[in-house]
């Protein structure tokens, strides 16, 4: 709506807004009219204005998910209880929860009720999926069999760990020589073992005279019966 104004020849054009009335109760509070629409009756209920609640529908983004969920419909003021997952996940991720306008950044998880607000701006509401990437544990253990470490990674990320160290022996210098089975991007739970080369130590056998003076030296892996 515009109020024109004229000078002259001069018109100039004024816009004037136009507010939902406001209808007053008999406590002195006034009920809003913002979302009635034309033909809608509004009841005098027990000394105040009752406008009739319009059903609220609720509906479902996926958010990069594959599949559909059928709409919702609840009334303002009541308690609506958000539904459980309905999507086929993305690769990789994890339903975490819903999110919607109305509750922020928040994320709600499956079956969690919520106090539809009275009050509405809108009568429609969307929930979006929200996707989180899984999670695996990875197990490392020596090559006896006994733990070395548990880990935690993201789907798709290559598991690392430090090489773990193996007591040398009498007979032998073990060296880390890997994992097994090869490590890859994880998309499961997974389980690696360490291996190792072994090496035969060697030893310097001195072969000496009575008096002490060295006869022959010879170097000899373990085990091996030296020779003079």
């Amino acid at each position: 709506t515009y109020q024109a104004t004229q000078s002259g020849t001069s018109i100039t054009y004024a816009e004037i807004p136009i507010t939902a009335a406001k209808l007053k109760n008999a406590d002195g509070t006034f009920c809003e009219t913002s979302k009635v629409q034309a033909g809608d009756e509004i009841p005098y209920v027990v000394d105040k204005w009752s406008p009739a609640a319009k059903p609220v529908t609720v509906k479902f983004d996926s958010n990069g998910a594959a599949g559909s969920m059928e709409d919702q419909t609840v009334m303002p003021g009541d308690t609506f209880t958000f539904p459980a997952n309905g999507f086929t996940a993305p690769e990789g991720y994890a339903f975490a929860g819903w999110k919607t306008s109305l509750t922020g950044d928040q994320v709600i998880p499956a079956n969690t009720p919520y106090e539809v607000p009275a009050e509405l701006p809108v009568n429609e509401i969307t929930l979006i999926a929200q996707w989180q990437l899984k999670t695996y544990t990875i197990t490392w253990k020596n090559d006896d069999g006994n733990l070395i470490d548990t880990t935690t990674v993201e789907h798709g990320t290559v598991p690392t760990h430090d090489d773990p160290v193996k007591a040398n022996t009498d007979e032998y210098t073990y060296t880390f020589a890997g994992w097994t089975p090869t490590v890859v991007a994880a998309i499961e739970d997974a389980a690696y073992t360490a291996t190792y080369t072994a090496e035969k130590n060697k030893y310097t056998v001195k072969f000496l005279n009575d008096d002490g003076t060295e006869l022959s030296s010879n170097e000899v892996e373990y085990g091996t019966v030296p020779t003079a």
